[in-house]
């Protein structure tokens, strides 16, 4: 696994295989943001806790993977399904917006998906001597509690929550992704289980509403959200905020294996070529 450990794309994966064990409903209803809300809370209480740089910490990504553990996670909220949690650790953080996402594919087949990031505006605002590069500010990233799997260390690589998404299925491969900062988690979860889930393409997903929340309470909701789902999780009895940014602008490139062509989508664009 590498540096993957240390970058967004485990939680994800993580919140999948947790939304795996629920019957599926569609996005249209709140039951479907409610659970990827209490979802959300779990899988980053376990990023927090386990996820490190694995050259420091032994990583249990096949348990943190694993369908029974993610069953047993998720058990209360099966048993009682409108549950919201409450408990407060209060873990909070806006995001930066100078992170860039691209994603491209060709008719050969090929797909990339590529997140660039210097974190803060010019980095941690310091160059390598003789260079001009920008240093980023990650070590922002590491936890200055000691004793944790994240903590500081010299040499150790930080968590980064970047998640560029690669997705295979039968018909289509598709690179997709978006820039946000830990808002990226939720909503690269949203988009691939609309990919693959829902048959969305990459400008639906893109142009879809969007939801993140990460241990605690409120839940952030992008203002193109429909309003009975608001006020549907507000009767549930989640503490909702609606605001206009949730992650910057999400776009990607699709192979259509059948028509052997390509297509892409984003916010507010389509593209489609032979």
């Amino acid at each position: 696994y590498g540096p993957v450990l240390t970058h967004g794309s485990l939680t994800p994966l993580q919140m999948l295989q947790m939304l795996d064990c629920f019957d599926p409903v569609g996005s249209d209803q709140a039951i479907y943001w409610h659970r990827l809300a209490e979802v959300a809370k779990l899988a980053w209480r376990d990023r927090l806790l386990y996820l490190a740089d694995p050259a420091f910490v032994n990583v249990p990504v096949e348990r943190l993977l694993s369908p029974e553990y993610a069953r047993g996670r998720v058990e209360s909220l099966l048993q009682v399904p409108h549950t919201v949690d409450r408990s407060h650790d209060g873990i909070s953080g806006k995001a930066h917006t100078q992170t860039l996402h691209v994603s491209a594919a060709d008719v050969e087949g090929n797909v990339v998906s590529m997140t660039i990031t210097q974190g803060g505006e010019f980095g941690s605002c310091f160059t390598v001597p003789g260079t001009g590069i920008i240093l980023g500010h990650g070590m922002c990233r590491l936890d200055p509690n000691p004793g944790l799997a994240n903590s500081v260390a010299a040499g150790k690589r930080p968590l980064n929550n970047g998640c560029p998404l690669l997705v295979r299925t039968a018909d289509r491969d598709v690179a997709i992704g978006v820039p946000g900062g830990r808002r990226i988690v939720c909503v690269a979860t949203m988009m691939a289980q609309q990919l693959v889930d829902f048959e969305a393409t990459s400008l639906q997903v893109a142009r879809s509403p969007r939801l993140h929340v990460v241990t605690e309470e409120p839940v952030e909701i992008l203002d193109t959200m429909d309003g009975d789902i608001v006020a549907g999780l507000r009767k549930i009895g989640h503490d909702v905020e609606v605001v206009d940014w949730i992650c910057g602008n999400a776009h990607g490139a699709e192979v259509l294996k059948a028509e052997g062509s390509v297509r892409a989508g984003g916010n507010g664009w389509a593209a489609a070529a032979e």
